[in-house]
């Protein structure tokens, strides 16, 4: 999920610091986290936090070893500490969560990748519409049908106009169609709009909700304690870090939007989990345990983005020193990243309790594009990398690094 109508998708967040890595980085013989040194993350997320985040939390594992590790604050009000088990909201991660449980509907005969929406969800689209778009093009972003986040959002005043405002998904549908769609299946465009889509075609396939299909299928089998799918509370309701947007007055920039009505996210990004229960997500869907083997080639069956790497059905491809799969997100004040090795046996996780804090190159991103490497490819050479990600600025009035890190200490 992004603030600004005129932005680029959220996947070109975080990942595309990876795209951004080094050519010597890609190919090179596979790494193991034994060899990442304790010491190293540590100082390397601890440079997240000196660029300017307030407080970031991070999981690097692999199949012997687990380091977990966080820095900074959670609160610049208490200067509570960030903690590495804090539960986060993880926005478009949501996304891979739901392209599974239709992938497992898909397996199970209810619903056909090449199958049009119209033929389960009539009279929700246009009719010709409907009809030219496939349930596999929402899942890969190639529908064409516009991006409701990018007509929300318009300006600062809109994020508290619409903090509590409860959405119908057909709303979110109704407001994506104010723009003229592309045609369908031509061209790879993010677009929340297309998920939104999907949680109401699971609901109508299952006969329930998203939620708790998603209880169902995932959250309890995996024994996910630290993940759930709100529906309308918009409270985080275990301990947690606050959330920050640069959208305050000059004398208090950051805004807390940890609490708002989700129903604006809703099946394209409103869940909430913890570093470990990603972990555990993504390590069971690469390893064959939540799809078979069809579903889960399909879902790693990609097309190329604007962007420079692969999408498949919910998930990112990119490669460095070996392929990996996972996807980021973002959402009001907190940015996340989660991805595995195609093997399942190395993962990483990390999220910040900032978002949208600047528009191009800037220290945090570059501090975080250094973690992320040190974190995936621990005995590659370090470089330093100038940040080639094109960061989604919060609308309006943007806060100066310094004055983020000033506040937040």
């Amino acid at each position: 999920m992004r603030i600004s109508g005129k932005a680029r998708s959220v996947i070109a967040g975080l990942v595309l610091v990876l795209a951004g890595a080094p050519p010597a980085l890609r190919g090179q013989a596979r790494v193991e986290p034994t060899q990442v040194v304790a010491t190293d993350l540590d100082q390397a997320l601890d440079a997240i936090t000196d660029a300017g985040m307030p407080g970031v939390l991070a999981r690097v594992s692999d199949e012997t070893t687990t380091w977990r590790g966080a820095s900074g604050i959670a609160d610049i009000d208490t200067a509570r500490p960030m903690r590495p088990d804090f539960p986060f909201r993880i926005g478009s991660i949501t996304k891979t969560f739901v392209a599974t449980i239709v992938l497992q509907h898909v397996a199970e005969g209810r619903i056909g990748l090449d199958d049009p929406v119209a033929l389960h969800l009539p009279d929700v689209l246009p009719a010709a519409l409907g009809e030219a778009v496939t349930v596999r093009m929402l899942l890969n972003h190639t529908s064409g049908i516009p991006d409701y986040d990018s007509i929300l959002w318009m300006e600062n005043a809109d994020l508290e106009r619409h903090r509590f405002a409860l959405f119908a998904p057909i709303e979110l549908i109704e407001a994506a169609l104010t723009e003229e769609p592309g045609v369908p299946g031509q061209a790879w465009a993010y677009s929340n709009t297309n998920y939104i889509l999907l949680g109401m075609l699971v609901e109508r396939v299952s006969g329930h909700s998203v939620q708790f299909d998603m209880i169902q299928r995932i959250i309890r089998p995996l024994q996910l304690r630290g993940t759930w799918f709100p529906y309308l509370s918009p409270y985080i309701l275990a301990p947690h870090s606050e959330s920050y947007v640069p959208v305050g007055t000059p004398e208090r920039p950051l805004v807390d939007f940890s609490v708002y009505t989700p129903t604006v996210f809703g099946a394209a990004g409103a869940m909430v989990s913890t570093a470990q229960d990603l972990e555990r997500f993504f390590r069971a869907l690469l390893t064959g345990e939540l799809l078979p083997p069809e579903q889960l080639q399909a879902m790693q069956t990609t097309v190329s983005t604007d962007f420079g790497l692969e999408y498949g059905l919910g998930l990112v491809k990119f490669s460095l020193c070996d392929t990996f799969w996972g996807h980021d997100g973002v959402v009001w004040g907190q940015q996340s990243i989660s991805f595995t090795r195609a093997d399942g046996q190395r993962h990483v996780t990390l999220s910040t309790n900032m978002s949208h804090y600047a528009a191009g190159p800037n220290p945090i991103d570059q501090a975080t594009t250094q973690f992320l490497l040190q974190a995936v490819c621990p005995t590659s050479p370090m470089t330093t990398l100038s940040a080639t990600w094109p960061r989604t600025p919060a609308p309006g009035r943007r806060l100066p690094l310094s004055s983020a890190r000033d506040r937040a200490r």
